[in-house]
């Protein structure tokens, strides 16, 4: 943005106006802070649909998407007289402009004074340095609703020359491979080769280099694996995007400790080094990481200030370590003196302080030390955020997440089959304090543990979840391949008298959900496990509504025991063990390089140290996910980059950027309409 646009018709001692399309104001955005575009002699940042003020001594900067409101826009700011609205026109397209809008611009009054016209390629936001975004929500109905073949193909070819800007951006002509068995994959690996192929006929460097001809494009549907994206996730990025519901990055909460208490506004983004290095870590493990850093976040002044608990060496006795970090005690580990019952995130050893005293001690820090402000407030905003996802973790969702997990997986947390999974279903769908969301998300995941479920068995569950709003999306999930399929089921079973079955069952008709063995038998509604003991996983019992997953014998924590399938891809792939018959290639693959040391992206090369110094070398890995990208797979990627010791490059994206809501939602509005795209 600053070099291909504004650099490139920079002039020493002049000013210019930059006017922008919600598109490329959206990319703008994401790639720069508005104090580096005004540091490049930008006077004012103006939005091409909105009206403006002529400034007729002033060039004007456009860039803009080549669709025909902004175009038309940008015809109307030169047609007046006897002066225009700007001395002259720089104009960059954010992707490649259409023959007849390129006619129009042709035949219009601005062709007197366009000093610049380039396509600069750059169709996509750049979301996280290894994720990025087609911004195009609107692409998960188009491809996944019941709409004509013709409008689907609009929709494809649009995709596919923004996927082929994103590889011209990074210098990539990689191998072109999609999964088999959703017809859209195909048909968009071959519109992206067929684009990438002209890139590279335009620039034949593109994709030079022995590591740069081993990288892969996989091309794979959302609908593959619906577990994913429904899942209540625990690591603290996804955790606070489905808890908090937080939009556009920012995180909102009030500041306390002094006078009256203040709004404040946060945003979450690559900038905040603190961040970075929490957001991708289980919120049980953001407390070891208070205390093993020291504060790395504070400046060295603050190491040891008297209000700052300092890190302690772990205790053996301890289900985490550094429990004395103020972030361990905003995670729950001494969650408030008096608490009624230890929970997951408690420690057994001495009351602390609560969270709350913590955020007063900041505050008074921030009084006798005003020049650390910076630092402390960005200190401060994390300490309120793990405040606010464990407020809302404790209760419902907590019992939720043992519920969730045992239907991904198919199995508890010892490895054994789920035999019964109305067994844990029915008592969540009965609890009026569990949201409607939350109970349309385990029922999702019973339909896909089941392989499918009657209409009339989705009815029943739908009527005693109390969910009618909900309902449109369980019964959409047909639009997403996953067929309600009538089940085999036996007469009718008269409410049976053992005392162990809970009374409000007798009146609801859920009987015959339930296996035989099954009908009589007492159980806890809840079986929860806890959080912080860590157990090995076997492998989930699949259905075919489901994608396999391997077995994973590493520990991980209870109620996060599922893996999303596609860290199984990215792993596979990297290693070049990609099945490829499920997954082909459109285009030839490069040769696997022989001097190439074998890669785990499993175990990785953690005992080889790097060279002081040594950058990233390697290819890389594109996936892209038709209908939507969850944060687990988005973190699944960095851990796999990770794994590979930088051997391998894993970025991630797709139409937008998904939160267990979002993903509701949108499959609701499947059925509906499609809006209408300018």
């Amino acid at each position: 943005i600053l070099n291909g646009v504004i650099r490139s018709v920079k002039k020493e001692g002049e000013w210019k106006v930059l006017i922008m399309d919600h598109p490329s104001m959206r990319i703008v955005s994401a790639c720069c802070k508005m104090s580096d575009i005004l540091a490049e002699g930008i006077t004012i940042v103006e939005d091409i649909n909105k009206r403006r003020e002529p400034i007729p001594s002033l060039e004007a900067i456009y860039l803009l998407s080549p669709v025909e409101k902004s175009v038309q826009a940008l015809i109307r700011d030169f047609r007046g007289s006897p002066t225009y609205s700007y001395k002259a026109a720089h104009v960059f397209f954010t992707d490649t402009c259409p023959e007849l809008l390129f006619t129009e611009l042709g035949k219009s009054r601005i062709t007197k004074v366009i000093k610049t016209l380039k396509e600069i390629h750059l169709a996509f936001l750049p979301y996280e340095s290894q994720v990025f975004s087609l911004d195009d929500p609107g692409a998960f109905q188009a491809c996944y609703g019941p709409f004509g073949r013709e409008e689907r193909g609009r929709q494809l070819e649009q995709l596919a020359e923004q996927i082929a800007t994103l590889c011209e951006t990074l210098q990539e002509y990689p191998a072109v491979r999609y999964r088999r068995g959703h017809d859209d994959n195909c048909t968009l690996a071959h519109a992206v080769l067929a684009k990438l192929n002209a890139f590279k006929a335009d620039n034949p460097s593109m994709g030079e280099g022995p590591d740069k001809a081993r990288s892969q494009l996989l091309i794979v549907d959302r609908s593959w694996d619906l577990v994913t994206p429904v899942l209540h996730e625990l690591t603290f990025q996804a955790m606070a995007y489905d808890l908090l519901g937080l939009e556009q990055d920012t995180y909102t909460y009030q500041t306390t400790g002094l006078s009256e208490a203040r709004e404040k506004v946060a945003l979450l983004d690559e900038d905040d080094e603190l961040w970075v290095q929490l957001r991708h870590m289980h919120i049980a493990d953001v407390s070891k990481y208070g205390s093993a850093t020291a504060y790395s976040p504070l400046p060295a002044p603050l190491h040891g200030h008297p209000l700052l608990p300092q890190p302690q060496d772990p205790q053996p006795s301890s289900p985490l370590p550094g429990t004395g970090s103020p972030i361990g005690r905003v995670l729950g580990l001494g969650w408030g003196e008096g608490a009624a019952r230890p929970g997951p995130f408690e420690s057994h050893g001495p009351p602390h302080r609560t969270p709350q005293a913590n955020i007063k001690d900041l505050s008074q820090i921030l009084k006798k030390m005003p020049q650390y402000q910076k630092e402390l407030n960005k200190y401060s905003t994390h300490l309120n955020l793990a405040e606010d996802c464990m407020r809302r973790f404790k209760g419902t969702v907590e019992k939720l997440c043992s519920v969730e997990q045992d239907l991904a997986m198919g199995s508890d947390v010892d490895g054994e089959r789920l035999k019964d999974p109305m067994k844990v279903l029915v008592p969540v769908l009965l609890d009026s304090a569990v949201a409607p969301y939350d109970k349309a998300r385990v029922i999702l995941l019973y339909v896909l543990l089941k392989n499918g479920v009657s209409e009339e068995n989705l009815t029943k569950l739908v009527q005693h979840a109390n969910i009618p709003a909900q309902s449109g999306a369980l019964r959409n999930l047909h639009l997403l391949g996953t067929h309600l399929t009538p089940g085999v089921s036996g007469p009718p079973c008269a409410p049976p008298t053992n005392p162990g079955i809970p009374t409000p069952w007798a009146h609801l008709g859920l009987f015959h959900l339930l296996p035989p063995q099954a009908r009589c038998a007492p159980w806890n509604p809840y079986p929860l496990g806890t959080l912080l003991t860590p157990c090995s996983i076997g492998p989930a019992q699949n259905g075919q509504l489901r994608p396999e997953t391997r077995e994973r014998l590493e520990s991980t924590y209870q109620l996060s025991r599922w893996t999303p399938a596609l860290k199984d891809v990215m792993e596979d792939a990297v290693e070049d063990k990609l099945d490829k018959k499920m997954w082909p290639f459109v285009s030839d693959p490069a040769p696997a390089a022989s001097s190439q040391a074998a890669v785990s992206a499993r175990f990785g090369h953690w005992h080889k140290s790097r060279a002081p110094g040594e950058g990233r070398a390697g290819p890389r890995l594109l996936l892209f996910v038709l209908g939507g990208v969850a944060m687990s797979e988005m973190r699944s990627a960095y851990e796999v980059t990770r794994a590979t010791d930088g051997k391998w490059e894993v970025l991630i994206g797709s139409t937008h950027i998904l939160t267990p809501t979002r993903f509701l939602e949108d499959v609701a509005a499947l059925d509906q309409a499609s809006p209408q795209k300018e």
